[in-house]
């Protein structure tokens, strides 16, 4: 979060965070996440608008890392492996939350999960000098 928020270059992308996710990751509790079916394009070094499940912008940050992998390696790859932090106490609480989330799916440790890493550097929106929003 050392960036001045009008010195940040405007945010294209996002990734969409259901409560109470919002507040982890606005406490620092998690900086990684696991998406099902991702079929977004990011990369490393994109900047990305992160958004409540009503889609406001609540923080801004930097995609560190994408990858793919078997759902049952994502949680100790991320967190013990990478040190990363993600709210999930293991493997199978992260497969409750994820069959959870995407309810209409069945998802399983076997199946193709993408891990995104995520460095925010400005909570809130963006505004320029005057204090008017930049979105």
């Amino acid at each position: 979060m050392a960036e001045p928020a009008t010195q940040a270059p405007a945010a294209d992308d996002y990734i969409r965070f259901d409560h109470p996710n919002v507040g982890y990751v606005i406490d620092g509790v998690e900086d990684a996440t696991v998406r099902y079916g991702f079929d977004r394009d990011l990369q490393t070094g994109d900047r990305i608008k992160l958004l409540t499940p009503e889609g406001i912008v609540f923080a801004y940050a930097v995609v560190e890392d994408v990858w793919t992998t078997d759902l049952s390696k994502a949680y100790f790859d991320m967190t013990a492996t990478d040190g990363r932090c993600h709210p999930d106490s293991g493997t199978m609480d992260l497969l409750g939350r994820l069959g959870r989330h995407y309810e209409s799916e069945s998802i399983h440790l076997d199946d193709e999960v993408t891990v995104v890493y995520f460095d925010v550097y400005q909570v809130g929106r963006l505004e320029d000098d005057a204090g008017h929003s930049t979105e």
